[in-house]
């Protein structure tokens, strides 16, 4: 029984982790996320953080724009602006410790490759969102992409 039950637990725990936005498990995966965000010790490990979580946001909105319905669509521009305010959050840390180097650079290259495919699959309002998003990154990086 035990075993039934931790195995059930490490399934729940998958398949919560691999959700996306408008499927049951997702809140509670927010939820999870946004306990690590709140664990983090410091400035930099919250921004550290913050990047990761607006990765899986750009990894959600991906897997979103595959099946385009009335409802998907609101979800994937609730999923950009929710990219877009962790974005923010983690570049404006990493601004204000003076380290807008390096590893914000990679992050904003990253997110950049992740979204820009993205914008022929998206309707008019969330391709301007995106391409906003992407104008903000390409002009934190002053890559003029």
């Amino acid at each position: 029984m035990f075993c039934v039950l931790l195995a059930g637990m490490f399934g729940t725990g998958v398949r919560t982790y691999h959700s996306v936005p408008g499927e049951v498990l997702y809140p509670l995966k927010r939820l999870a996320e946004s306990t690590v965000l709140d664990l983090a010790y410091d400035e930099e490990e919250l921004a550290q953080r913050q990047m990761v979580a607006a990765r899986e946001r750009a990894a959600e909105t991906a897997s979103l724009v595959d099946t385009p319905t009335p409802e998907r669509r609101r979800l994937i521009g609730q999923t950009l602006d929710d990219m877009e305010t962790t974005t923010r959050a983690a570049l404006s840390r990493v601004a204000r410790q003076g380290r807008a180097g390096g590893e914000a650079r990679e992050f904003a290259r990253e997110q950049h490759n992740l979204v820009e495919p993205l914008l022929p699959k998206l309707d008019r309002e969330n391709r301007d969102k995106a391409n906003q998003y992407l104008s903000y990154i390409d002009s934190f990086t002053g890559s003029g992409r």
